[in-house]
């Protein structure tokens, strides 16, 4: 899995008004909510291996920039992608008076659905997204531990 790097500065989410010297809460929130989702997967996609008998392995790699997309390659032979749309909107769970605004991101997952071997496209597809992931993951890609 390819996942932000703990300490970049993200493209999104951020506050709107941006960050300041007193830290960056939207930052801490978000890392907090990426290494907790980030277990919730490598446990359940783990347990597959207990109830279904799937071979799986799982592992993290940090990149220095914000990811615009959510992709999933599976069994080399399916892509689900899904575009990170960007809103506004109050963060937290303060009042409306005291909300800070902050850009954040949501990815519908599957955006796209094609299948290998159904047109050629889709193949093509399938094949250059997982070169790119390859790509990322050999070259920029480090390791990453969960923590927080």
């Amino acid at each position: 899995m390819l996942l932000p790097g703990r300490d970049l500065d993200l493209a999104f989410p951020v506050p709107v008004e941006g960050r300041d010297d007193a830290g960056d809460p939207v930052h801490e929130r978000w890392l907090i909510q990426r290494n907790a989702q980030a277990r919730v997967l490598r446990h359940n996609l783990l347990a597959l291996r207990a109830t279904h008998g799937v071979d799986v392995s799982v592992s993290f790699r940090a990149l220095p920039f914000t990811p615009p997309v959510k992709l999933y390659l599976l069994n080399g032979g399916e892509a689900l992608i899904g575009y990170y749309m960007l809103t506004r909107r109050a963060a937290g769970r303060r009042s409306a008076r005291s909300a800070r605004r902050r850009t954040t991101r949501r990815a519908p997952v599957p955006a796209v659905r094609l299948r290998a071997g159904t047109v050629l496209r889709g193949t093509a597809f399938v094949e250059w997204s997982r070169l790119w992931f390859d790509a990322l993951w050999e070259t920029i890609g480090s390791d990453l531990v969960l923590t927080g």
